[in-house]
């Protein structure tokens, strides 16, 4: 994905950036005869909230609100057919935690929660996808280096 963010200094511990963003998601979903995978890209405005709470710790938080677009299914195996799905809301919320271990390694931590729907597609080879919500939790662990 892209991100286009600039940040603006509230004090000497936080920072607050706004930001647009554009990406895309791809999921494949594996059944006993064939396989889905559902793919939409979506675009949103965020904000990200980071503070300082000593020299080598800081927390952030990240929300995101947009809409997804060109969302649509394809089945392969068993099940052949592909077709467009209906576009919705996307939003997102996470909380991370960096922590800089020494000059140039830092760990860093998030956990975050994205929200979207796919609408119901149209018939297609005897075969439709109906109306779905998903709520996807995602989990980072990292290592880090600085230049």
């Amino acid at each position: 994905g892209l991100r286009y963010q600039k940040g603006f200094e509230l004090s000497s511990q936080s920072l607050v950036s706004p930001y647009f963003e554009v990406s895309s998601r791809n999921w494949l979903r594996g059944l006993n005869t064939y396989e889905e995978t559902y793919k939409h890209s979506y675009y949103g405005v965020g904000l990200l909230g980071q503070i300082s709470f000593t020299n080598n710790f800081v927390m952030s938080l990240d929300v995101l609100y947009g809409k997804t677009f060109n969302s649509r299914i394809e089945a392969r195996g068993a099940v052949n057919f592909s077709a467009p799905l209906g576009n919705s809301s996307y939003s997102k919320i996470g909380l991370g935690a960096n922590y800089l271990f020494t000059k140039y390694l830092y760990g860093q931590l998030e956990v975050s929660r994205a929200n979207f729907d796919y609408g119901q597609s149209i018939p297609n080879n005897g075969y439709y996808e109906p109306d779905s919500t998903t709520r996807a939790t995602t989990y980072k662990l990292g290592v880090g280096v600085r230049f």
